[in-house]
C-alpha cells in the first residue's frame, strides 16, 4: 500500500495521458500475495520489494528505488533525541514490525533485513501489515517500530520520531 500511496497516482497519470486506451485494474497486497498473483497469471506486473526473492524464475525485475528501513519511537522515548540507532541498541527494546514480506512470518522482513545477525536477539512483540496500526502500538508504548520509510508516507507522524538505523542492510529495494 505504500507504493500505491506514494508512486501509483503519478504512474497512472502518465499511463492515462500516453496510453488512453489501456485499462488498469488495481490489486494491492503483500509481497507474497502479489508474487502469487503474478505467477498464477492474475496480474501482469507487480511492484514489490525485491527481497525476499521470488520463488520462481523467468520474471524480469528491475530496481526502481531503494528506501531506508527506519526506527519509529514516541517523542518522549530516549531514542527520539538520537541522530541514529545501532542494531545493538535496537535489540535491547521490544520491537514492532511488519510481516508483509516475511516468508516465514516469524518477525517481519524489514526487521530481519535491518537487524541482520542481531535479529536472533530481537524481542518482536507485535507485527502489523498496517503502518497506522504499527504507529498506534508505538504511541501506546509497546515498543520501537521498525518499518520501511515509504510506509510512513500517509501515516500521521506528529507525535512520533523517525530515527535512521546504522546498518548496512537497513534498506529495501523495490522493483
Amino acid at each position: 500500500t505504500s507504493v500505491s500511496s506514494a508512486y501509483l497516482p503519478s504512474v497512472l497519470q502518465v499511463l492515462r495521458t500516453e496510453f488512453p486506451n489501456v485499462s488498469v485494474e488495481l490489486r494491492e497486497g503483500t509481497a507474497f500475495t502479489l508474487e502469487e498473483a503474478l505467477f498464477t497469471g492474475n496480474v501482469d506486473i507487480t511492484f514489490r520489494p525485491l527481497l525476499p526473492r521470488l520463488h520462481e524464475d523467468g520474471v524480469c525485475r528491475s530496481i526502481l528505488w531503494r528506501e531506508r528501513i527506519v526506527a519509529v519511537v514516541r517523542r518522549d522515548d530516549p531514542f527520539a533525541q538520537r541522530e541514529a540507532l545501532s542494531t545493538e541498541e535496537l535489540v535491547t527494546r521490544p520491537l514492532i514490525g511488519s510481516p508483509a514480506a516475511a516468508e516465514a512470518r516469524d518477525g517481519g522482513f524489514a526487521l530481519q533485513q535491518a537487524l541482520g545477525d542481531a535479529f536472533a536477539q530481537a524481542d518482536v512483540v507485535y507485527l502489523s501489515d498496517q503502518p497506522t496500526t504499527l504507529l498506534a502500538l508505538v504511541r501506546a508504548g509497546f515498543g520501537v517500530g521498525v518499518v520501511n520509510e515509504l510506509a510512513l508516507f500517509t501515516a500521521q507522524q506528529e507525535d512520533v520520531c523517525v530515527v535512521p538505523l546504522v546498518s548496512e542492510s537497513a534498506y529495501r529495494d523495490v522493483g
